[in-house]
């Protein structure tokens, strides 16, 4: 179906997503989540927003959400893209929605968010 939207010649140059920037992951206990990262596994805190804390692992980073962990849900997928505008046109050409300029429901639900 893509090949026929852009050409199967384009498939080479379209743009693409290039890496993971983070994973958002839901814990019912914050304090509990940041020790197990920092004291425990030692990665370094990028921001604290109080009920959201992103923490560097290498290149990417882990955001702990404060939420219900019921079934281990992922809040978001976010992905380092090397053509927002491109992407984000491509995915409105398949019908997807985008919403909070960012964020598109991909397969299954699972929300992927575009980083640029």
């Amino acid at each position: 179906i893509l090949t026929n939207i852009i050409g199967r010649n384009n498939c080479k140059n379209m743009a693409k997503a290039t890496a993971i920037d983070h994973l958002a992951v839901y814990f019912s206990d914050l304090v509990s989540a940041r020790k197990f990262f920092v004291d425990g596994l030692g990665l370094e805190l990028d921001q604290d927003y109080g009920d959201e804390i992103f923490l560097k692992i290498g290149s990417q980073k882990i955001a702990l959400f404060h939420g219900s962990p019921k079934r281990n849900d992922i809040n978001h997928l976010a992905l380092k893209v090397d053509d927002f505008d491109g992407i984000l046109n491509r995915l409105k050409a398949l019908g997807y929605d985008v919403y909070k300029n960012d964020m598109v429901d991909g397969p299954d639900g699972i929300r992927i968010q575009l980083v640029s």
